[in-house]
């Protein structure tokens, strides 16, 4: 076979991988994140766990979920990384290392799901509410400093900000309990 030949398949496994990596980027530093909380850290280990995963992409069974798959290289990442600062006593023992591992990936599962029912949910509010929440959580910003630019007080802001975050944590509910249907 030419190298022609095999370029088109290259070139399609780099965009399979590419795709999944940028769906499960957010899982995968989560759950690194989880293992080695100090951040720099976690973003260089991402990146290893990154050109690992795409080194070893053949290898990648379909059938597997590919946050699963790209977190066990992560476990193996962080393990390694930990094992050279063993001197630190800041580090986590192996027995709890192993447990964060196993758990991880359920919540980041089901973290996953309830950040996608709560941006359908906010993508459902009126754009007045939509806007008042990016306010209402904007760095920097506070709820009495809104009600001045807006000319409202800020009880009436807070008990608008209260029913739309009932408003939602309803919608979230509902959608999480029928499977993502709303």
């Amino acid at each position: 076979m030419s190298q022609t030949d095999r370029e088109p398949t290259r070139d399609h496994a780099y965009e399979r991988f590419t795709s999944l990596l940028v769906a499960h980027q957010p899982a995968i530093l989560g759950f690194i994140r989880t293992l080695l909380p100090q951040t720099t850290e976690a973003e260089d280990l991402l990146q290893k766990t990154c050109l690992i995963a795409w080194q070893k992409f053949d290898q990648f069974d379909e059938a597997t979920k590919f946050s699963t798959w790209a977190c066990q290289i992560a476990y193996f990442e962080v393990k390694n990384y930990l094992r050279t600062k063993a001197r630190d006593r800041h580090v986590f023992s192996d027995e709890v290392l192993e447990q964060l591992a196993r758990e991880v990936p359920e919540d980041q599962e089901r973290l996953s799901e309830e950040r996608a029912a709560l941006h359908q949910c906010v993508d459902a509010l009126v754009p007045q509410e939509r806007h008042l929440l990016a306010q209402a959580y904007a760095p920097g910003k506070t709820v009495q400093r809104i009600a001045e630019q807006v000319g409202r007080s800020a009880n009436s802001l807070y008990k608008q900000l209260n029913r739309i975050r009932r408003r939602l944590h309803a919608c979230i509910t509902k959608r999480l309990g029928q499977g993502g249907e709303a």
